[in-house]
C-alpha cells in the first residue's frame, strides 16, 4: 500500500514536471516573436531551466538525505509553483528567464528527493519503479504540446499553459502531505561530497550519458515544433501539438523499460536502445515529408523513453544510503546537458538552419553509445568496492 501511494504521488510529480518543461518547446516560436529574439536568445529559456535544475539538484540531494524526502519535496515543489507563476506573468524576457531558473531550482530539488525515495525501496525495484513513476512524465509531456496547441488555436497565447504548470506544481506539495517519506540518512553528505561523487568515473559517465539523452530531448521536443513550421510550413498550433507523438513514444518506451527490468542485461539493453534512438532521430532530421519526420519522432521517443530512468536507477545502486546525493550529482550533470543543448542547438539554428540543428540529436545519441560502452567496461571495478 505504501509503495502504491509513493508511486502514485511520484507519478503526479512527474506528470506536472512533464507539462511544465514540455510546454516551453512548442511555445518557443511564440515566445521568440513576443520578445523579438533570435533562436539562441529563445534557447536561453531552456538554458535557464537547465541552470536552475543543476543548482536544485546539487543542493537538493544533501538536503533530502539530511531532513528526509517528504519535507524536501513539499518545500521544493512550492518553490517550483512560485517560479512558474512568475514566469507566466513576467512582462520582460529577463524576468521570464529568472522566474524559469527559480522554478527549475524547485523542480530539480524535488526530483532528487522523489527519485531517492523510490530508489531506497531497494536496487532490485528501482529500475522498474523509476520507469513506472516516470510514466507520469510521459503523460504530462504528451499533454503539454496539445495544451499549448489548444491555447494557440483559441488565441490565448503561450502564457496560460505556464500558469497551469504553476498550479500543478502546487498540487505536488499537497499530494505528498499524506505520503510517508523515506527517513533521513545518518550520513551527512555535504555539497562538496556531491560534487566529489559526480567526479567518480562511473557516476561521471552516467551523468554524461544522461546529459546526452537530454540533448536529444531538447532537439526533438524543444526545437521540433519550430522545425516543423520551418521545413514543412505547418500551422503553428498543429506544429506545437505534433510534438505529442515523441512523448507518446516515450510513454510506451517506459512501459517496455519497466517490463524488461530483470529480464535483460541492463547495459546491453541501454546500448541497443541508444543505437535505435540515433537511427530514428536521424530519420526525423533528414525527413523530406511530414509523415516521415513524425515517424522518426515517435520511434525516437519509443527507443529513448526508458533511458534516463534506467540510468538514474543505475546511479542509485552505488550508495543507496546516500541516494539523494548520488542522484543529485547525476541530475546536476544532466542539467548542464540541458544548458549546453539549448544554447548549442539555438546557435546552430541561427548559423545553419533548423534542419541542420536537428542533426545534433542523432550525433548526441551516437556519443551516448560510446559512453555506455565505457560505463559497461568500468562497472565491475566500481561495483566490487573500488568505486565511490
Amino acid at each position: 500500500m505504501k509503495r502504491r501511494r509513493v508511486l502514485f504521488a511520484s507519478g503526479w510529480f512527474y506528470a506536472s514536471l512533464g507539462v511544465a518543461f514540455n510546454a516551453l518547446g512548442p511555445a518557443l516560436e511564440a515566445i521568440r516573436e513576443e520578445f523579438a529574439l533570435e533562436y539562441i536568445g529563445a534557447g536561453m529559456s531552456l538554458g535557464a531551466v537547465g541552470l536552475g535544475y543543476t543548482v536544485g539538484s546539487l543542493v537538493g540531494g544533501p538536503i533530502s538525505d539530511r531532513v528526509g524526502t517528504r519535507p524536501s519535496i513539499i518545500v521544493a515543489s512550492a518553490l517550483a509553483a512560485l517560479g512558474m507563476l512568475l514566469a507566466g506573468v513576467s512582462p520582460a524576457y529577463l524576468a521570464f528567464l529568472a522566474a524559469l531558473a527559480l522554478a527549475s531550482i524547485g523542480w530539480g530539488a524535488t526530483e532528487v528527493a522523489v527519485t531517492a525515495q523510490i530508489a531506497r525501496g531497494g536496487a532490485a525495484l528501482s529500475v522498474r519503479d523509476l520507469n513506472l513513476a516516470q510514466l507520469g512524465f510521459a503523460l504530462g509531456a504528451i499533454a503539454a504540446p496539445a495544451i499549448v496547441g489548444g491555447a494557440f488555436a483559441l488565441g490565448w497565447g503561450w502564457r496560460p499553459p505556464v500558469v497551469l504548470s504553476a498550479l500543478m506544481a502546487a498540487s505536488v506539495a499537497a499530494a505528498f502531505f499524506r505520503v510517508p517519506g523515506a527517513p533521513s540518512s545518518p550520513r551527512r553528505t555535504s555539497l562538496r561530497g556531491v560534487i566529489r561523487a559526480a567526479a567518480a568515473p562511473v557516476l561521471l559517465l552516467i551523468g554524461l550519458a544522461s546529459a546526452l539523452v537530454v540533448v536529444l530531448e531538447t532537439g526533438l521536443a524543444g526545437f521540433f515544433a519550430p522545425f516543423l513550421e520551418y521545413a514543412f510550413t505547418l500551422d503553428r498550433a498543429a506544429a506545437a501539438a505534433s510534438v505529442t507523438v515523441f512523448w507518446a513514444g516515450g510513454f510506451a518506451g517506459r512501459l517496455v523499460g519497466a517490463w524488461l527490468s530483470g529480464r535483460l542485461d541492463l547495459m546491453i539493453w541501454l546500448i541497443s536502445a541508444s543505437v535505435a534512438t540515433a537511427v530514428a532521430a536521424l530519420l526525423a532530421a533528414l525527413a523530406s515529408e511530414t509523415w516521415m519526420a513524425l515517424a522518426g519522432l515517435v520511434l525516437a521517443g519509443l527507443a529513448s523513453g526508458a533511458l534516463i530512468p534506467s540510468l538514474l536507477a543505475l546511479a542509485a545502486r552505488h550508495r543507496p544510503e546516500d541516494a539523494g546525493a548520488m542522484l543529485g550529482a547525476v541530475i546536476a550533470i544532466l542539467g548542464l546537458g540541458g544548458i549546453g543543448a539549448s544554447l548549442g542547438i539555438g546557435r546552430a539554428a541561427d548559423a545553419w538552419t533548423l534542419r541542420g540543428a536537428m542533426l545534433i540529436a542523432p550525433a548526441a545519441m551516437a556519443a551516448t553509445v560510446v559512453t555506455l560502452i565505457a560505463i559497461r567496461a568500468l562497472m565491475p571495478r566500481e561495483s566490487d568496492g573500488t568505486g565511490p
